[in-house]
């Protein structure tokens, strides 16, 4: 008897997947449109900036901190102070201007190695 149960249970659902096969196949397959991608948010509109000063002629930073530190120490410095190196840079800054000055007044736009 047990097996005759198994056998009655299982050739309905064969014949319920038969028939949902046949339902799908009958029904005609529906065309689904392209979806479009969502429109993209537009960022808030930006500012106009200011326009930008000329920097400080103290602010430009021509050399290093740590390459100063480094040349300092290779010359026998034990310790070097933290403002050395901006020091250096102001002495580097003054010695670029007395040269571009100097190349001015022999009406040259080119500043040479002889000017320092």
């Amino acid at each position: 008897m047990a097996t005759a149960k198994k056998a009655a249970k299982k050739a309905p659902a064969k014949k319920k997947t038969a028939a949902k096969k046949t339902a799908a196949k009958k029904a005609p397959a529906k065309k689904t449109p392209a979806k479009k991608a969502p429109a993209k948010k537009k960022a808030p509109a930006k500012k106009k900036a200011a326009p930008k000063k000329a920097p400080a002629k103290a602010s430009i930073s021509i050399v290093k901190a740590s390459a100063v530190k480094e040349a300092a120490r290779a010359a026998g410095a034990n310790r070097v102070d933290g403002a050395f190196a901006e020091a250096v840079n102001a002495e580097v800054q003054r010695i670029i201007e007395a040269a571009v000055k100097r190349a001015d007044t022999n009406n040259r736009a080119t500043v040479r190695p002889g000017d320092l």
